[in-house]
C-alpha cells in the first residue's frame, strides 16, 4: 500500500497541475538557472501559440531583454529588489513576430524558479491590482469558494461554486449553505463553525456534499475565519475542492493493489505446490481472497467426453457450478458454443462487464443475476501451448473489468499456464525416474534369477559385475571374484582357446566357446560361453553368460545310443520295412525289403529306390495290372490304410512273378507330424503252400498275425526313436545355429570392408552367401521350434503384460515390410483391451508369423489386424476359459483353395508348392502357430475364399494362470 504522505503528494500534484494548466489567467514558471519555462494554454492562446509549439522553446526566446529582465551566461535573470513578489511590466514575442507589452506579477516559488502571472496593466495601483486578481482567480477558480456569514448563509457564490453544485449565484445567495450538507453530515458541518467562530483555520477537511440533482460528491473544504480591521470574526471563507476524481484515483490504485496482491499470491501458490489440482484450487481461494472476486472457477478438458468440467471452485456456495458440462465437441463453429466453449477453440479471453446485455450471457442470465453476478471474464488455461482450460472470475460490479484488470488475469492465466507445463514436466520427470528404478530393480532381478552364471568385465579382464549365482558355482566370495582374472576360472590347457575367444569379441563383437569352468575346490563342469561387446562411456567391455551343459551332453550321448539302437533294430529287421515321408523326399527300404524284392547288392537297391517304377510290375492276383498311384506305398502314402494287401511282383524283363502282403499306415507324432510304414512280405511260398495244403490255412494265418504283431512292435519302437531324434534335434538348437550366425557375421564384416575392400563381384557374390545364410537360418529357426513344440522342450512362460502395446509392437516391426509391397496396414483395437497374463513373446511370434504370412500372399489392397476381448468363452470342447482374446487377420491375397484348406497346417506346406512357387518360406509358420496357440490352451481357425483373400482368427485366454 501506498503511504498517506505519498498519496498526499501525488493528490497535491495532481491538483496544482490541474490548478496551472487549467487556469483562466495566463501563467508562466520561469526556471532562470536553466533558461526554460512552462506555461499554461491561456498564455500560449494570448500570444498565438498553441500549447504544443512552445515545448522547445527557451525563456529567452519568448521574453524580450529589457529593463528588468537580462540574460546571462548561465540562464535568464529576472531584476528586481529581492522580494518573493514584485509588479513588472515585461515584453513578448508572439508568435506573428509583434511585441506585446503586457503587466506581469512575479512570485518566488524558490531559489531558481518564479510564477508570473501576466495581467493587461501593470501594478501601478498595487491595492486595486490585488482586489482585481483576487476577484480574477476567485472568479476563474476551478474550485468552490463561498463566503458565509457566522450564521452560515452564503454572501459569495463563484462560478466554481455552480459548476460544482448547480446552483446560479442567485438560488444560493443569503440561503443556509446547510442545503449542501447531506443529513448525516449536519452535525458535522455545525462543529466546524464553531471551529472557525473561535478563529481556528480548518485545512482539507474530507466530507460529502450534496449537489442540486442529489449527486452526492467528494470533497475536500478549507475553511478559513474572515476578520475585520480589529481581529474579530465577521465571516467564513470556504474552498470546496472536489474530490471524486482522486477518490477514484484512490478506489482504482486500491484495485490494482489488491489484484497485484491477488498475482502475487499466485505466483507464490506456483512456486510452492506442487500438485496441479491443489494449484487450481489455492489459485480460486486466493482470486476470492485477495483479488476481491466474488467468485473463481477453473476447468479442464476432457479428451474422450469432449468436454470441460470444473476442476476447482471458490466461492460458489450453492455447488452450482460443480454441475456445469461444457461441450466443446465442434470448435469449428465457436460462436455456438458457449462463452468458456469459445475462449477454449479460439484461446482469446472472453469479457462481458455487463451480464445482463452479453448475448453470450442469456442462457445463464437468470441464474448469474440471482446469485449477484453482474461481470465475468474467462481466460484461457494452456498446456504445452495448447487451451487445455479456462479460468473463469465473477463481478457484483458491473464494468468491473478494464484494461488494467484484464491484463492483470490475463497474465496470471499466463503464470498459471506456465506452471501448468512445469508441473507436467516433473511429472515426466518423476515418472521417468521410477521407470528408470524399476528398470533398474528389473534388471537386478533378471540378473540374479539367471540360471547361469553372468559376468561383465573390461579389456584388462577387471571383473565389475556378475551374479550371486557366479559365487556360489565358483566358490568364492565377492572380494575374491574382483581380484581375480577370468582366465583364472579355467585348466591351462584351455587358457590359449579362451584367451583367443575374449580377443575376439573385443575386436569382433561377440565370440563363444565350451570349456570346463573349474571351482575353488578343483571341481570342473563342463559350461557353454558367450561373450558380447558393449561401449559404455567410450570404452569397451565384456558381457556374456555361462550355461551348464552337463545335462546337454549327458542327454546328446543317450540320444546318439539309442539313434544306434533304433539303425540296429531297422537294419536287422527279418521282414521288410518301407518308411516314407508323405510330402518329402525320405523314403528308407530297409536291408530284408530289398533282398526280398530281388536285390542281392543291396547298395544298388537303395540307389534305384526312386526308379522302381521303371524296374517292377504290380499286378492283383487276377491279373489286373496296377497303375503306379495305386501301388501299395502310393496308397499308404495319401494316407490310407492296407492291411495284407496280396500282389504279384514281377521284374520287368523276367518271366519269375513274386507274390508279395503288403500292410500299411500313418503314423502320426509330434502332434499332427505323420509317416507312412508300410511292412512287406514274400508270401509265394505260402500261397503255392495254400493251393497245395489246403489244410494248414490256420496254422499259416497264426504265423501271418505273429509276424504282423512283431511289426507293429517294430513300428512302435521305431515311432520312439523318432521321438529321440525329434528331441535331439531340439536341444542341438544352439549348436545349429551358431555356425550360420557366425557366417552371416562375418559376411557382414567382409561386406562392411572390415577385413579390407573388395571388388564389386566379391561383394556380389559374398552378398548373396548372405542372404543364402540367413535364409538358411531362418529355415532352421523354424524347424527347430516345431521340433520343441513337438518333443515338449518348449517351455510356457505366463507373464501379466498390456496386450495392446504388445500387438502395436508386432506392427510397428511388420510396417516397413508392407511398406516396401505398398499395402496398407491398419490395426482395429477394441477399447477393453488391457491386461494379459501369458507368454508374451509366443504371442507375438504367432501374430508376426500370421501378419508376415498375410503380407507374403498380398500383391494389393490391405492387411488388418483386428483384436478384441469375448467373456465367459466357451470353447467347441466345452472348456470355459473365461475371458478371451479374439484376434483376426485379414488380408486381401491370393485366398486358399477348399481343397488346400484341411493340409493348410501341416508343417513344410505351401498352397503354392512345386516347382512354380512364387512366394519363399518353409512352410512352417501356420504350423507353428496353430501348435503355439494350443500350447497357450487357445485356438487358431481360418476362413478364406479363393483369389479374395483369408481370415485366420486366434482365441487365447486372458488368463493363462488360471487354466493352469
Amino acid at each position: 500500500m501506498l503511504s498517506e504522505e505519498v498519496l498526499d503528494q501525488n493528490e497535491k500534484d495532481v491538483r496544482d497541475r490541474s490548478c496551472f494548466e487549467h487556469a483562466s489567467d495566463s501563467m508562466l514558471i520561469v526556471n532562470t538557472k536553466h533558461n526554460r519555462f512552462e506555461a499554461n494554454s491561456s498564455f500560449a492562446r494570448r500570444l498565438g501559440y498553441l500549447s504544443g509549439d512552445l515545448a522547445r522553446m527557451r525563456a529567452s526566446d519568448l521574453i524580450i531583454e529589457g529593463k528588468e529582465v537580462g540574460s546571462g551566461q548561465a540562464g535568464l535573470i529576472i531584476d528586481g529588489a529581492g522580494d518573493d513578489e514584485a509588479c513588472s511590466r515585461w515584453q513578448f514575442r508572439c508568435k506573428d513576430q509583434s511585441v506585446l507589452p503586457l503587466g506581469v506579477r512575479l512570485i518566488r516559488v524558490d531559489a531558481e524558479q518564479w510564477l508570473v502571472i501576466v495581467t493587461e496593466a501593470p501594478c501601478s495601483d498595487e491595492n486595486a491590482f490585488r482586489a482585481r486578481q483576487l476577484a480574477a482567480i476567485v472568479e476563474s477558480s476551478q474550485d468552490a469558494i463561498i463566503g458565509l456569514d457566522l450564521k452560515g448563509e452564503v454572501t459569495c457564490w463563484n462560478t466554481g461554486a455552480e459548476l460544482m453544485f448547480g446552483y446560479a449565484a442567485q438560488e444560493m445567495m443569503g440561503t443556509p449553505v446547510l442545503r449542501l450538507v447531506p443529513v448525516d453530515r449536519q452535525k458535522e458541518h455545525v462543529s466546524l463553525m464553531e471551529r472557525i467562530r473561535e478563529g481556528l483555520k480548518v485545512d482539507h477537511f474530507i466530507t460529502l456534499r450534496q449537489a442540486k440533482d442529489h449527486r452526492l460528491l467528494d470533497v475536500s473544504l478549507t475553511l478559513s475565519p474572515i476578520k475585520d480591521d480589529e481581529g474579530h470574526v465577521v465571516g467564513v471563507s470556504e474552498t470546496v475542492r472536489e474530490m471524486t476524481l482522486l477518490k477514484e484515483h484512490e478506489r482504482e490504485i486500491e484495485r490494482l493493489l489488491r489484484l497485484y496482491a491477488a498475482l502475487s499470491q499466485v505466483n507464490q501458490a506456483i512456486v510452492w505446490v506442487r500438485d496441479k489440482k491443489a494449484l487450481f484450487e489455492k489459485v480460486c481461494q486466493v482470486l476470492i481472497e485477495y483479488g476481491g472476486f466474488q467468485m473463481a472457477w477453473i476447468s479442464w478438458y476432457d479428451s474422450q467426453a469432449h468436454a470441460l468440467f470444473p476442476v476447482a471452485v471458490s466461492g460458489d456456495k450453492s455447488s452450482y457450478i460443480w454441475d456445469i458440462r461444457i461441450d466443446v465437441k465442434d470448435c469449428n463453429y465457436p460462436e455456438t458454443l458457449s462463452p468458456s466453449g469459445t475462449v477454449f477453440c479460439t484461446g482469446v479471453p472472453y469479457v462481458a462487464n455487463s451480464i445482463g446485455e452479453d448475448p453470450g450471457a442469456l442462457a445463464w442470465l437468470a441464474e448469474l443475476e440471482t446469485r449477484g453476478y453482474r461481470a465475468f471474464s474467462i481466460f484461457p488455461i494452456r498446456m504445452n501451448g495448447q487451451v487445455q482450460g479456462t479460468l473463469s472470475v465473477f463481478s457484483d460490479e458491473t464494468g468491473f473489468f478494464r484494461d488494467k484488470e484484464i491484463d492483470l488475469l490475463k497474465e496470471a492465466a499466463s503464470d498459471l499456464s506456465f506452471a501448468v507445463d512445469n508441473l507436467e514436466l516433473e511429472k515426466t520427470r518423476q515418472q521417468a525416474e521410477l521407470a528408470a528404478q524399476s528398470e533398474r530393480q528389473f534388471s537386478d532381478t533378471m540378473i540374479e534369477s539367471m540360471p547361469g552364471i553372468l559376468y561383465f568385465y573390461d579389456e584388462r579382464g577387471q571383473f565389475l559385475r556378475w551374479n550371486k549365482n557366479f559365487e556360489v558355482v565358483s566358490g568364492y566370495s565377492a572380494e575374491e571374484i574382483r581380484q581375480m582374472h577370468p582366465l583364472d576360472f579355467f585348466m591351462d590347457k584351455d587358457k590359449p582357446s579362451l584367451e583367443k575367444r575374449i580377443e575376439e569379441v573385443f575386436k569382433t563383437g561377440e565370440a563363444c566357446i565350451e570349456a570346463s569352468f573349474r571351482s575353488k575346490d578343483g571341481s570342473l563342469t563342463p559350461y557353454f560361453f558367450t561373450g558380447r561387446r558393449v561401449i559404455l562411456n567410450d570404452r569397451p567391455f565384456l558381457v556374456g553368460v555361462g550355461i551348464d551343459v552337463s545335462e546337454r551332453i549327458k542327454t546328446e550321448l543317450e540320444v546318439h545310443k539309442m539313434q544306434g539302437r533304433l539303425e540296429a533294430v531297422v537294419e536287422n529287421l527279418s521282414e521288410g520295412l518301407v518308411i516314407a515321408d508323405p510330402e518329402g523326399d525320405l523314403l528308407l527300404w530297409n536291408p530284408e525289403s530289398l533282398r526280398l524284392l530281388g536285390f542281392s547288392d543291396l547298395e544298388e537297391g537303395r540307389r534305384r529306390q526312386n526308379e522302381f517304377a521303371d524296374i517292377f510290375e504290380l499286378r492283383t492276383l487276377d491279373g489286373v495290372k496296377l497303375a503306379l498311384n495305386e501301388w501299395p506305398l502310393a496308397r499308404v502314402r495319401r494316407g490310407e490304410s492296407i492291411q495284407d494287401l496280396q500282389l504279384s511282383v514281377r521284374r520287368i524283363g523276367s518271366a519269375e512273378e513274386r507274390i508279395m502282403s503288403y500292410t500299411g499306415s500313418h503314423v502320426t507324432y509330434w502332434g499332427n507330424k505323420a509317416l507312412a510304414f508300410m511292412t512287406l512280405q514274400d508270401i509265394t511260398l505260402r500261397k503255392r503252400a495254400e493251393t497245395a495244403l489246403r489244410g494248414d490255412r490256420d496254422d499259416l494265418e497264426r504265423q501271418v498275425a505273429a509276424r504282423t504283431a512283431d511289426l507293429q512292435a517294430a513300428l512302435v519302437r521305431a515311432e520312439a526313436a523318432d521321438k529321440l531324434k525329434s528331441a535331439f534335434l531340439a536341444t542341438m538348437s544352439h549348436e545349429l545355429r551358431t555356425p550360420l550366425n557366425s557366417i552371416i557375421g562375418f559376411t557382414g564384416l567382409l561386406l562392411q570392408g572390415m577385413a579390407g575392400p573388395m571388388n564389386a563381384e566379391q561383394s556380389k557374390q559374398l552378398g548373396m552367401v548372405q542372404t543364402s545364410s540367413r535364409h538358411l537360418l531362418e529355415l532352421i529357426n523354424d524347424v527347430l521350434d516345431i521340433s520343441k513344440i513337438e518333443a515338449d522342450q518348449l517351455e510356457i512362460r505366463p507373464e501379466p503384460f498390456d496386450i495392446q502395446a504388445a500387438l502395436n509392437h508386432v506392427m510397428d516391426g511388420i510396417r516397413p515390410m508392407a511398406e516396401k509391397k505398398g499395402l496398407i496396414l491398419k490395426a482395429h483395437f477394441s477399447s477393453n483391451l488391457g491386461e494379459m497374463i501369458s507368454d508374451r513373446r509366443r504371442i507375438e511370434q504367432i501374430f508376426i508369423n500370421l501378419l508376415n504370412n498375410a503380407i507374403k500372399f498380398t500383391e494389393s489392397g490391405h492387411v488388418i489386424l483386428e483384436a478384441g476381448v469375448m467373456n465367459n468363452f466357451r470353447m467347441p470342447s466345452g472348456t470355459v476359459l473365461g475371458s478371451v482374446l479374439q484376434a483376426c487377420v485379414i488380408d486381401t491375397g491370393i485366398g486358399i483353395k477348399p481343397e488346400d484348406l484341411a493340409c493348410l497346417f501341416q508343417p513344410f506346406h505351401q498352397i503354392d508348392g512345386g516347382i512354380s512357387r512364387q512366394h519363399e518360406g518353409t512352410g512352417l509358420g501356420l504350423a507353428i502357430s496353430r501348435k503355439l496357440a494350443r500350447l497357450l490352451k487357445g485356438e487358431m481357425s481360418v476362413r478364406s475364399e479363393w483369389s479374395k483373400g483369408s481370415e485366420f482368427t486366434v482365441l487365447l485366454p486372458m488368463r493363462l494362470d488360471i487354466l493352469e
